[in-house]
């Protein structure tokens, strides 16, 4: 061994016949098998890294699915007891003397619907617009209104929440044709 390259590297058996290969050509075939396993641990690194990406976005989607669903869950159990409110506020006048009485089922009815809104189910029930079946449900028809047919005359009992975030639409009483 004449250089300390030379004895890094152990000497092999040459075939009779042939030469041998340069030291530089023999590390490059060594390391053939070497990169390409360094490429495949690589490529699966890569494919590692964008599968637990998917699996955050969708882990993130989940979560704010369930928010939402937790938020309706929510809203409906208050349904009953805003319509409950709505049924006091109109019986009220008529069976209660006490106006602070009458007030203070009004101020509780909005604080009831402020929650409703804060858990993003907006309330709507307005009269004078075009019926629309995918905010109105329509329980009668009156012949007798004094706007144009397909007109909302009266809320019976209002909507809540918009869209394909919606908890109940409005039930309405619409304008009919004049007979």
């Amino acid at each position: 061994m004449s250089t300390t390259d030379d004895a890094m590297w152990p000497d092999e058996p040459v075939p009779a016949g042939e030469q041998p290969a340069p030291r530089a050509q023999q590390s490059q075939d060594e390391c053939g098998p070497l990169r390409t396993e360094l490429e495949e641990a690589n490529d699966r690194v890569r494919r590692l890294a964008a599968e637990l990406e998917n699996t955050r976005k969708r882990t993130t989607a989940q979560i704010e699915n369930n928010r939402q669903r937790a938020r309706a869950d929510a809203a409906i159990a208050w349904l009953p007891v805003l319509d409950n409110l709505e049924r006091a506020m109109q019986a009220a006048p008529e069976a209660c003397e006490s106006r602070a009485f009458v007030a203070g089922l009004g101020a509780l009815r909005d604080q009831a619907v402020s929650a409703m809104l804060e858990l993003g189910f907006k309330r709507h029930g307005e009269t004078g617009v075009p019926f629309d079946p995918y905010r109105h449900e329509a329980v009668g028809i009156d012949p007798e209104a004094d706007v144009e047919p397909g007109t909302v005359v009266e809320v019976v009992q209002p909507g809540y929440g918009e869209g394909d975030r919606q908890l109940r639409p409005a039930r309405v009483l619409v304008a009919g044709q004049r007979h």
